[in-house]
């Protein structure tokens, strides 16, 4: 232990200016976001805020922590809600200090801290250690199993008839066949033979069949399916990732602790979780600063650029304002900035790691506001600029690597194909109902805008799909790709599903408030929106912004960026490299 402090204190950061004055901008930046969290006296001012707090103060365990009004996701609720229960003071600390409430609050939250501090030098060790694998598997299993069971099998009693067959059908395929490539993976097996039948044997036996036995059965196996499902994954990150062992043995650690009974100082109630909630707000937003030096660092290779973007986050007033309010903007800026690290990652390299971290921070920040699904054009930009940056004859070397998977690729590529048409003129038409209601008061300047981003998304899917079927080799190469791309779509949207489930179990409400926050942006007659009626759209935003969410100075900066940014953009697309394929 003192040999890896000494290390880390005589480190080449700590004789770096750069380091010091990055430390400077992210404690002063942090310390104005800290400032004065309960500034409004518990008012919550904010629509969204008291939203929240509403929901966070009223869920219970019983119903699966339904939350039944959160327009956008439910992840702040349980965050909040979590970290209340987690420091509100157990009942045998209350009997232990016979009622002394503020010595067992003390007590315990020392304890807190020191459990914490054992949990980050035990399981961060080197990169394998049996040990802590061991101990982190343990508590990871054992909280699932019997803390978490009971609230999917709440969860699993939302669904009947025909969704409760397709959930089962499709949880028991995916842990079936991940299963079965874990095994073939460990014992070196060929995949597509026996663990493959085999996999395909169970989803029959166990994911079809159980559709014409009572839903009980089903139910259960499908609440079976689910557990073995996020257990295999958990315990796979511990494997591979010290970083996993730890995470997932804080994570343990802290539902086994929010799930005793407390007494004392509680924490769940409106007031205390308005404040939990801006603490939060305050740590994602600080962290957030150090979150843009690492991108503006690791794209532009400039450190003076890099301070200059951190200092200007930290010190821009919309920044330090949004942080004071519980609310989810601060979390999914922090989640903007990390896919956007990765994804450049991923335009560089490739590699699964950077594949899976983006596509966790894209599920995290769905799972928060369902706003931030415009963050996937991040990531497959990304993953288009690593494809484009190889020829022809390249990919035809990495096709011949392929060996036996050729065929299956074949089939994906097929599969991809087909799929892209259909899913640019299903996008194209979606927009019709945005410019309905965006242009109510001119119905036929909205068909007439319409029509022509119709025609335009229509044609594009179109010149891709023959563009695709002309370089059916390339894009069968390319398919390992693709494969990485759809594992961090499916990475994501599971982790949408554990940390927003009520979005999809209560899929008619759930749609149902997502339809009024579009009424209350698209008609503006909410009392809290009224600045934005009969205003020129997205003009006025971009004033607002630069008079008075950054000032003018920064203002000013920020969007002759912008513009700089995508004029670049634009001539690359004019201009691209010779050989080189796009998609």
């Amino acid at each position: 232990m003192a040999k890896k402090l000494k290390s880390l204190l005589n480190a080449e950061c700590f004789h770096k200016p750069a380091f010091w004055l990055l430390l400077a901008v992210v404690l002063l930046g942090g310390g104005f976001r800290f400032y004065h969290l309960n500034w409004d006296f518990q008012h919550s001012f904010h629509p969204d805020e008291r939203n929240i707090l509403g929901q966070t103060s009223s869920i219970q365990a019983g119903d699966g922590y339904r939350v039944k009004f959160f327009a956008y996701g439910q992840l702040p609720v349980y965050l909040y809600r979590a970290t209340g229960e987690v420091v509100s003071t157990p009942a045998f600390y209350w009997n232990l200090f016979r009622g002394h409430d503020d010595a067992a609050q003390d007590f315990y939250w020392l304890s807190l801290a020191i459990l914490a501090g054992l949990a980050l030098w035990f399981f961060p060790r080197e990169k394998w250690h049996l040990p802590s694998f061991g101990v982190s598997a343990f508590l990871w299993v054992c909280v699932l199993f019997f803390k978490f069971s009971p609230v999917f099998s709440a969860w699993s009693n939302q669904l009947d008839g025909p969704g409760l067959k397709a959930v089962t059908f499709v949880l028991v395929g995916v842990a079936s066949f991940g299963l079965s490539a874990a095994a073939a993976e460990v014992f070196g097996w060929e995949w597509t033979e026996t663990p493959f039948y085999a996999a395909a044997g169970a989803t029959f036996l166990l994911g079809a069949l159980p559709a014409f036995l009572p839903e009980a059965i089903g139910r259960a196996l499908a609440v079976l399916a689910f557990l073995i499902l996020i257990a295999g994954l958990g315990l796979w990150w511990a494997w591979v990732s010290r970083w996993g062992r730890t995470v997932l043995a804080l994570l343990s650690l802290w539902a086994a602790l929010a799930s005793l009974n407390h007494m004392g100082h509680q924490y769940t109630g409106y007031g205390e979780c308005m404040l939990i909630g801006r603490w939060w707000a305050a740590v994602f937003s600080t962290a957030t600063i150090g979150a843009v030096y690492l991108f503006v660092k690791r794209a532009y290779r400039n450190s003076l650029m890099a301070l200059v973007a951190a200092a200007s986050f930290a010190f821009a007033v919309v920044s330090i304002e949004q942080a004071h309010y519980c609310i989810t903007e601060s979390f999914i800026t922090l989640m903007f900035v990390v896919i956007a690290l990765f994804s450049y990652e991923i335009s560089q390299k490739g590699s699964w790691k950077n594949y899976l971290l983006a596509g966790a921070a894209f599920g995290f920040a769905m799972a928060a506001k369902t706003s931030s699904l415009y963050y996937v054009f991040i990531l497959v930009t990304a993953h288009l600029v690593l494809l484009s940056q190889k020829g022809a004859k390249e990919w035809e070397k990495e096709r011949r690597k392929q060996g036996d998977q050729e065929s299956l690729y074949a089939g994906l590529a097929g599969l991809l194909m087909a799929v892209v048409p259909v899913a640019f003129i299903g996008a194209g038409f979606k927009f019709r109902g945005v410019f309905q209601d965006l242009f109510g008061a001119n119905p036929t300047e909205a068909k007439v805008i319409w029509a022509a981003l119709f025609m335009a998304f229509s044609v594009l899917g179109l010149l891709f799909f023959a563009w695709g079927v002309k370089e059916f080799k390339v894009v069968r190469a390319q398919m390992p790709y693709w494969v990485k791309l759809a594992a961090a779509g499916g990475l994501a949207f599971l982790i949408f599903c554990l940390l927003s489930p009520w979005s999809l179990l209560d899929f008619q409400g759930f749609m149902g408030s997502q339809n009024y926050e579009w009424h209350v942006v698209s008609i503006a007659d909410a009392c809290y929106v009224l600045q934005f009626k009969d205003t020129l759209h997205y003009l006025f935003q971009l004033q607002n912004l630069m008079s008075v969410e950054l000032w003018w100075p920064l203002g000013i900066a920020v969007v002759a960026g912008m513009a700089w940014v995508l004029v670049r953009f634009l001539r690359a697309l004019a201009a691209p490299k010779a050989g080189n394929y796009l998609l």
